[in-house]
């Protein structure tokens, strides 16, 4: 059974590293393994649409379960 897990990232400006934005992406997967298994080519294709940005940390992780601002 899949569920949503979310694919958290750090992507900075390759021209100003200190410029960073906090992003996450949906994928349909049922597990943190799963995840694992399939964020790298998910890294990928948005840098491929993103080719001013670097990615600089990454990690898989179930939704919050409130609607706080805490990941």
């Amino acid at each position: 059974m899949a569920g949503v897990f979310f694919l958290y990232f750090t992507a900075c400006l390759s021209q100003a590293l200190d410029t960073c934005e906090s992003k996450r992406m949906p994928l349909d997967v049922g597990n943190a393994k799963a995840c694992l298994g399939v964020a790298q080519p998910q890294l990928a294709r948005w840098i491929d649409t993103h080719p001013d940005y670097r990615i600089t940390a990454w990690r898989c992780g179930s939704p919050p379960r409130d609607h706080g601002t805490r990941i």
